[in-house]
């Protein structure tokens, strides 16, 4: 493969081994990912599908060959799985999580790494989740209900200029946007590239984004700092800069990055003749060949301690508690005590959201959501929306229907289905919640026989048409 000049040909000198670097540039990736741990705790067949491997350095995550079997889309649509480049999966991977933290990603879109942070944090705590573009945040949207994430408010600042809260958080991500040169094995175009004045650009906006990251974290939190590129200017210069730069009170020290099991090189100390901080040795670079992956570039900074520092509790944001007594919760028989982890709170006309109960937003964000959504809103009946059938739906005692594991392809591409064994659904609406082993799969409508459930899985889910996806799998 011929790279342009000034791509990542100007890399060689800085690897071991230069030819196994650009070969592994020019090869395709495997399919990997992460399981959702509160997925795992529903059903006994996540995590066994016989295709996928546990990667060595997280045994929540897995590589495997394609996408294209039932099992998989099966854990996709559920929202039992995660597809994520395995190196993409490290940043988070670094951050100290403790349940019932406050936690910022500043550049959260497409997702990926907000959801590996709300399942770590479980159902407590609260995760802001910010990217300047709303459509980009209109795909973090789909991941949350996909995957069940009620711990997650989502705002549309400028990264640069993201309002420093009352409460400062306990840790921040800053996975900012960059060149993408490491991305190049799933998008081989982007080699192509060679603009060093949006190179320029880039660079200043990520000084001004890690900047704003440490004034966000709590004095003694951390930022972590990643980007999907090789070029020192927009990784080792960049927190170069912000440490030398850093004003009084906001002055932070590096923290060696460790990752067991999985193999990286240390930041550069010296570029282009310019010699940098000694501490960025302690940051990271991920090479494509030291681990069959994707490139990746991380750094740990901690916001140094002052006596003086006091972080105040802000108010609560005001929300009511879960009715079981009414439709449609008493439709589905829904205990007190199962919904004791979460509150509901309307938000618009079409649908009320369903959020944790230990989730507050700090004061003074202009939210555009706060958890996943909740009851859908628009018929004359509130029923259950399909993110919120996913993630409560096997809690129900009531309105559900069991069907065979060989019929939920069928139930997915939206036709009607046998029912295996089932419970009266509810007289006025005859919506009832699908399961399969014990795990929801969505909502249906029951036939007047209850022997037969149709089903009311959306066509597009997670990105997915669904039909030609079916389709797929079919021909194999």
């Amino acid at each position: 493969m011929n790279f342009p000049p000034d791509s990542i040909s100007r890399y060689g000198s800085l690897v071991s081994e230069p030819q196994a670097f650009f070969e592994s540039c020019a090869r395709p990736l495997s399919v990997t990912g992460w399981y959702n741990p509160s997925k795992k705790a529903v059903s006994p067949l996540i995590g066994t599908a016989p295709d996928r491997t546990t990667l060595n350095w997280d045994s929540n995550g897995f590589k495997c060959a394609d996408m294209l079997n039932e099992r998989f889309l099966m854990d996709f649509l559920t929202g039992a799985i995660a597809i994520q480049e395995e190196s993409a999966m490290t940043s988070v991977h670094l951050m100290d999580i403790q349940p019932g933290q406050r936690i910022l990603d500043l550049c959260a879109a497409p997702g990926n790494k907000t959801a590996q942070i709300s399942t770590r944090l479980g159902e407590s705590g609260t995760l802001v989740a910010n990217d300047i573009s709303k459509a980009r945040l209109g795909v973090l949207h789909g991941v949350i209900d996909r995957m069940g994430l009620a711990n997650v408010v989502t705002t549309t600042y400028d990264a640069r200029q993201f309002p420093i809260p009352h409460r400062l958080f306990d840790s921040v991500l800053a996975d900012v946007p960059c060149s993408c040169e490491g991305t190049s094995r799933k998008y081989p175009g982007i080699l192509l590239k060679n603009n060093q004045n949006e190179r320029t650009r880039l660079v200043r906006n990520q000084i001004e984004i890690l900047e704003r990251a440490v004034r966000c974290v709590r004095p003694g939190g951390c930022v972590v700092y990643s980007t999907c590129t090789y070029a020192p200017e927009e990784n080792e210069c960049v927190v170069n800069d912000v440490l030398k730069r850093a004003p009084s009170g906001f002055e932070c020290e590096l923290v060696q990055v460790q990752i067991p099991g999985f193999h990286f090189s240390p930041g550069l100390t010296n570029w282009n003749g310019e010699h940098l901080d000694d501490s960025l040795s302690k940051c990271a670079r991920i090479w494509p060949h030291l681990n069959d992956t994707g490139g990746f570039f991380l750094a740990i900074l901690r916001r140094c301690q002052r006596d003086d520092d006091v972080s105040k509790d802000a108010p609560k944001i005001k929300t009511e508690p879960i009715l079981t007594s009414e439709w449609p919760w008493l439709a589905h028989d829904f205990s007190e005590s199962d919904l004791s982890p979460w509150r509901s709170i309307a938000f618009s006309n079409k649908y009320d959201r369903l959020m944790g109960q230990e989730c507050e937003p700090p004061e003074g964000l202009k939210i555009q959501t706060i958890g996943m959504t909740g009851l859908n809103l628009k018929s004359q009946y509130p029923k259950f929306s399909t993110a919120l059938a996913l993630k409560i739906g096997h809690l129900a005692r009531g309105a559900w229907a069991e069907i065979e594991p060989e019929r939920a392809l069928d139930y997915w591409d939206r036709k009607t289905v046998p029912v295996l064994t089932s419970q009266t659904p509810y007289p006025s609406t005859r919506t009832m919640i699908v399961r399969c082993g014990g795990q929801s799969l969505g909502l249906g409508s029951a036939s007047d026989t209850s022997l037969n459930v149709q089903s009311r899985f959306p066509k597009v889910w997670g990105g997915l048409q669904i039909a030609d996806r079916i389709r797929q799998i079919r021909t194999l």
